[in-house]
């Protein structure tokens, strides 16, 4: 098992995760993220908000392995 910390960064806020995520390996901490941006993206969706999500993924040792993101434009 690994830690992994999900960062969040909603309209140009970040949110730094200082708990992280005990995970067997990387494809399961992708798996976690794409969950997390899933349900930001719907709850910006609900509320009518837009711009920028992403969700990065670090290590341990604090470096970056994989970034997610998304975005909501209005019409």
């Amino acid at each position: 098992m690994a830690r992994y910390f999900f960062d969040v960064r909603d309209r140009g806020r970040r949110i730094r995760d200082d708990a992280g995520m005990d995970l067997s390996d990387d494809a399961q901490a992708i798996h976690e993220a794409t969950l997390v941006i899933s349900q930001l993206l719907a709850d910006a969706a609900a509320e009518g908000r837009v711009g920028s999500i992403s969700v990065e993924i670090r290590s341990e040792t604090g470096a970056c392995l994989y970034e997610a993101s998304t975005s909501l434009a209005s019409e």
